[in-house]
């Protein structure tokens, strides 16, 4: 599995993919079908424009796969950092996707409203779909944004072709000593398969 992480910060989301996989996995194996024994490598691709958030990102996935026993189902492979901000780094992508083979998750966290105030919309868009040229058949394309960007998300829904929706997370924080609050987290995700959105489009133009 190789995992593309633009905007990557110190790596949480390739963190909870990784985190998610190995919990796959082990359930599985206890239902029967998984077998046992059977690992799955994967390849991370890490993109930030700071330094330290990539060293982070390293540092942070080399100590999961250290303390956690998801790596008895789950091998790290290579972590490539790539400093230079999306879109401008394709040809590196490219090259990246030539060597190792295409992507199975593309995952733009929190990312995309930076991306469009400092890239424009039009490039944006165009970095998404040429982002779906380098992903496998079966990969899928991940976007995440907080709810008070919904026109921004909604505007690259339409022009990608995409559907949009606004989940909710609840979490229990404690504040203080023997207190705790319930803390409810509104954001927008699109989730796709980017075959299935390119054959959509191009039937829409036949």
């Amino acid at each position: 599995m190789r995992i593309f992480d633009v905007g990557s910060g110190p790596a949480v989301t390739s963190l909870a993919i990784t985190d998610m996989l190995g919990s796959l996995i082990k359930y599985l194996e206890e239902i029967g079908e998984w077998t046992k024994g059977k690992r799955v490598k994967v390849d991370y691709i890490l993109n930030d424009t700071s330094s330290f958030c990539l060293s982070t990102g390293k540092h942070i996935l080399a100590n999961y796969f250290q303390n956690n026993n998801s790596h008895r189902r789950i091998i790290r492979g290579q972590t490539i950092s790539i400093q230079k901000g999306f879109p401008d780094n394709l040809s590196q992508l490219q090259r990246i996707r030539l060597n190792i083979g295409k992507y199975d998750i593309a995952t733009f966290s929190y990312v995309i409203t930076p991306m469009n105030e400092e890239k424009g919309f039009k490039n944006l868009v165009h970095g998404l779909f040429n982002i779906e040229k380098l992903c496998n058949y079966s990969s899928r394309i991940l976007i995440l944004q907080d709810r008070f960007r919904a026109r921004l998300v909604k505007k690259i829904s339409r022009a990608i072709g995409i559907s949009d929706n606004i989940e909710k997370t609840v979490q229990q924080i404690y504040p203080k000593r023997n207190m705790s609050d319930i803390f409810t987290y509104f954001y927008y995700c699109c989730l796709y398969i980017p075959t299935q959105t390119i054959t959509m489009r191009q039937n829409s133009l036949a």
